[in-house]
């Protein structure tokens, strides 16, 4: 089976379509830079197998994290509670580290971690702890 050579029109995500406002280029919460300090590790390994998907998905990933009515760190923290959820113990790792490079406390961290608590069990809680591990 062939690849296909372009990321069909339809799935493409056009920037000028997007609104100013939510294309995260810079915060509105406290003139804080919101936007992702760093490329996630899973779009680096997508971009050495399959560099048309990778940009696809990370301009998706843009798209949603940017800044917009829930700012950018927000909706990091809602990524890692997600993450412990789903028992991704490293993804929990790398975003807490992301969410405090994008201003978040402790304290932010510390609660997200209780709402994964909360919905998930114990498990959740077990993993999401992953946020605090110091390599």
């Amino acid at each position: 089976s062939q690849r296909p050579k372009s990321v069909p029109k339809h799935c493409r995500l056009s920037l000028a379509r997007i609104p100013e406002r939510i294309r995260g280029v810079k915060s509105q919460h406290g003139g804080i830079n919101m936007t992702q300090p760093q490329v996630p590790g899973y779009i680096t390994a997508l971009s050495a197998n399959d560099a048309q998907l990778a940009e696809w998905v990370n301009t998706g990933r843009e798209f949603i994290i940017a800044d917009g009515a829930l700012s950018a760190k927000v909706k990091t923290l809602m990524t890692m509670m997600c993450d412990a959820l789903l028992a991704h113990e490293d993804g929990v790792k790398a975003i807490s580290d992301r969410a405090r490079a994008m201003g978040a406390s402790e304290e932010e961290i510390s609660e997200t971690i209780r709402v994964a608590f909360w919905m998930g069990g114990l498990p959740a809680l077990v993993t999401g702890l992953n946020a605090f591990r110091e390599d």
